[in-house]
C-alpha cells in the first residue's frame, strides 16, 4: 500500500513540476516579448522626437530666412517696375524718332499731337508709371489676356468689370477684348494732368478710331492702375 501511495505522490509531483516548468517558460517568453515591445516603443519615440526636433530646427531656419527673402522680393519688384518704366521711355523715344520729320525741332505741333505708340510695339510694361500701366492694360486687352487686364485695373474698376462679365465665359470675354481693339492701330498721350499725388488724368488720342478719351490712372500702393474713363 505504501509503495503505491509513494509512486502516486511522486507522479503528481512530477506532473506539477512539468506544469510549473511550462508556465515558467511561457512567463519568461511573455516577459521577453513585453521587454522587446517596450524597447521598440522607446526607440520609435526617440526617432519621432528626433524628427520633430529636426522639423522645429528647419522651421526656425526658414523663419530666420523669411525677412531676407521678403527684402529680395521687394527689391526684385522695384527692379521690375524700373525696367518697365525704362522700356516705356525707350519705346516713346523710338516712336518719337520714327515720327519726326527732317529738320523738325519737336515744336508745338509735335507736342500737341503726342507720341504715337503703335499697336505692334505694345508690350506688358508693368505698373511703375501711369504710362506703363496704360500700355499694360491695352496690351492685355489686345492679347485677350483678361486676367492680366483685370490685374491692371483699380479694385473698383476690376469689381465693375467682373460684374459685367459674370454671365460670360472666359473665351467670350477674351474674344470680346480682342474685338474691341480691332480698329485701334495705336494711341497718343496728348496730355498728362496730375489730379493728386495718387491720381493722373491722361488725355489719349486713339489712332484708328480717331477719337480722344480722358482716362484716369490711380496709384494703388506702389503701382499705378487703370481706373477707367
Amino acid at each position: 500500500m505504501f509503495p503505491v501511495l509513494f509512486l502516486t505522490a511522486a507522479a503528481i509531483c512530477i506532473f506539477q513540476w512539468k506544469i510549473i516548468s511550462t508556465l515558467r517558460g511561457e512567463n519568461q517568453e511573455l516577459t521577453a516579448r513585453v521587454q522587446a515591445a517596450q524597447s521598440q516603443m522607446e526607440a520609435d519615440a526617440v526617432e519621432r522626437l528626433a524628427q520633430q526636433e529636426a522639423e522645429v530646427k528647419q522651421l526656425r531656419a526658414q523663419a530666420q530666412e523669411l525677412p531676407r527673402l521678403r527684402n529680395e522680393v521687394r527689391q526684385l519688384r522695384a527692379n521690375t517696375n524700373e525696367l518697365a518704366r525704362l522700356r516705356v521711355e525707350n519705346q516713346q523715344l523710338n516712336a518719337k524718332g520714327r515720327n519726326a520729320t527732317p529738320g523738325s525741332t519737336g515744336g508745338t505741333e509735335g507736342a500737341n499731337r503726342g507720341v504715337l505708340l503703335a499697336k505692334e510695339n505694345w508690350v506688358f510694361a508693368g505698373y511703375a508709371s501711369p504710362d506703363a500701366a496704360l500700355q499694360s492694360a491695352v496690351w492685355a486687352m489686345n492679347q485677350g489676356d483678361m486676367k492680366t487686364f483685370l490685374a491692371s485695373l483699380t479694385p473698383e474698376a476690376k469689381s465693375h468689370m467682373e460684374k459685367e462679365w459674370e454671365t460670360k465665359t472666359e473665351a467670350e470675354i477674351s474674344a470680346k477684348g480682342r474685338e474691341e481693339m480691332n480698329k485701334t492701330t495705336g494711341y497718343r498721350i496728348l496730355e498728362r494732368k496730375a489730379v493728386s499725388e495718387s491720381e493722373m488724368a491722361l488725355s489719349v488720342f486713339i489712332e484708328g478710331e480717331n477719337r480722344t478719351e480722358r482716362i484716369s490712372m490711380k496709384k494703388i500702393g506702389n503701382e499705378w492702375k487703370f481706373a477707367g474713363p
